[in-house]
């Protein structure tokens, strides 16, 4: 099991990580939908809310994934999918499993991955 220091500093990490998504979301398209690019300006000094049943920081392959009901809430955008993985090498967040991001406008992406 994981030391208190740790697991806090997975969440740091997968925080600092999955903000990432949030700042500059491009989805695919689904179908005929156009959703173009969905890049997001978020205040300086914003605070991130991620919530998910499981978080793993992998040290071997750099990866932090978050799994199973995943909501991460950042400068008034949110994301929420089943999973969502970040890659700290490649800077290369993909998020699965009924994927919906709401911009602050209001605008609404629905997805079943987004790279």
């Amino acid at each position: 099991m994981p030391s208190n220091r740790q697991a806090r500093l997975a969440r740091l990490y997968a925080a600092t990580a999955l903000a990432c998504v949030l700042a500059c979301v491009v989805p695919k398209p689904a179908f005929a939908q156009d959703v173009g690019d969905m890049a997001t300006s978020v205040p300086s000094g914003s605070q991130m809310l991620l919530a998910a049943d499981t978080l793993v920081y992998n040290n071997d392959n750099q990866t932090v994934t978050a799994v199973g009901g995943v909501q991460i809430d950042y400068g008034g955008n949110r994301l929420v999918a089943q999973r969502v993985e970040y890659n700290r090498n490649t800077k290369r967040m993909v998020a699965s499993g009924n994927v919906e991001v709401v911009n602050s406008d209001g605008t609404k992406i629905n997805s079943e991955h987004i790279d």
